[in-house]
């Protein structure tokens, strides 16, 4: 229902606009096929046979390409390729977050379509600090005694399941996990 609801901003994305969807998920993959404007797939899998097929097809994708602790973002767009390191873009944490690259994608593929140069994009990217003055309660992340501590309003299952399954890649001796509603 909520994937129902959620779809109808892409019925109404302009003709000559552009509806960036997350190939990863079923309900968005869905969603393409009402966008009356061409249709970007992102994916944060290297392996993804919807990228492959939609990029085969000539069809703007951004995805992951490289090996781990190297990757790039390619965004395909109009034959042309423009790459982004992820070790250039601390908010991804050379790719450790996951779901950052994805929000990181779905930026990068909004500038591109606006003709935002790509040195213009890099730039902010690499300058871009996810903190409680720029975003507050967004996967702010605080050092103290020696530890590192995330503070996130994740609300809803999804974003609390994408939070965990982040922070277990994150090398600690112990972690603690605080929920609140």
């Amino acid at each position: 229902d909520l994937a129902l609801l959620k779809s109808v901003i892409i019925q109404n994305v302009n003709p000559k606009g552009l509806a960036v969807l997350n190939a990863d998920d079923t309900h968005c993959v869905e969603m393409a096929r009402r966008s009356p404007g061409p249709v970007m797939f992102f994916s944060t899998q290297t392996d993804s046979k919807i990228i492959a097929v939609h990029r085969a097809q000539g069809r703007p994708t951004c995805s992951l390409v490289g090996e781990p602790g190297k990757q790039q973002i390619r965004l395909s767009m109009d034959g042309v390729d423009h790459l982004f390191a992820l070790k250039d873009i601390p908010v991804t944490e050379n790719g450790l977050f996951d779901f950052q690259v994805g929000n990181v994608m779905c930026a990068i593929a909004a500038c591109v379509k606006l003709q935002v140069p790509t040195e213009v994009i890099a730039d902010a990217l690499k300058h871009f600090d996810s903190d409680a003055q720029s975003v507050p309660g967004r996967f702010n992340r605080f050092n103290h005694k020696g530890g590192m501590v995330i503070a996130d309003y994740g609300h809803n299952p999804d974003a609390i399941a994408a939070l965990v399954k982040t922070l277990a890649k994150v090398p600690a001796e112990t972690r603690r996990i605080v929920l609140s509603a």
